[in-house]
């Protein structure tokens, strides 16, 4: 009668390396994740504390590609200045006062108003805008901060949780436990 094989386990110091390269990665990863959005949290909190400028949540389409719903753009105060053609400048909505819009300045009246336009509307906007009403102009735009908000103004509760999970996944795998470095006379001394 055969006599089963036993399985012999051994230290592989292959496997181990590559299951310390993958906690590495894994973890150096989830790291740069957390501080590049905790750098665009500053971001977007930073300059309005201390320039003073303004921070507005994007939730229209009306200025893409560059500039998507989610993000948050910083506008610094005109300050005696009149915009530019070309710039994306905060004004409040000629049609409804109440609103703000970011919009680019398409074309500057004899008076000093401004005609504007969102980069996605084959249009310019009907109603000039005077230089009272300009808020500030762009500066800055933080991508994608802002998403979370419009997820809960529009009950995307969904994707809400989603990221939620995926920040706290990300926050676990950061924190993982690595072994401390060897010292070269250990690894000296293992060896003889």
């Amino acid at each position: 009668m055969p006599t089963p094989s036993r399985r012999v386990e051994t230290d592989a110091p292959g496997g181990a390396r590559t299951g310390l390269w993958i906690k590495l990665v894994t973890s150096a990863a989830a790291r740069t994740t957390l501080a590049a959005a905790v750098g665009l949290l500053i971001w977007a909190h930073l300059p309005p504390l201390v320039l003073d400028w303004r921070p507005t949540l994007v939730v229209s389409e009306s200025m893409r590609p560059r500039i998507l719903p989610g993000d948050v753009v910083l506008y610094q105060p005109l300050r005696d200045r009149a915009p530019l053609r070309g710039q994306v400048v905060l004004v409040r909505d000629p049609a409804s006062p109440s609103r703000l819009l970011s919009h680019r300045v398409r074309k500057i009246l004899p008076d000093g108003s401004i005609i504007t336009a969102g980069d996605a509307n084959k249009r310019p906007d009907s109603t000039p805008v005077p230089l009272s009403q300009v808020l500030g102009f762009g500066r800055l735009r933080i991508p994608a901060i802002g998403l979370p908000l419009i997820w809960w103004r529009e009950h995307q509760y969904q994707a809400l949780l989603i990221a939620s999970l995926s920040l706290l996944i990300t926050a676990r795998l950061a924190t993982l436990p690595l072994p401390p470095p060897r010292r070269p006379h250990e690894s000296a001394l293992s060896m003889g």
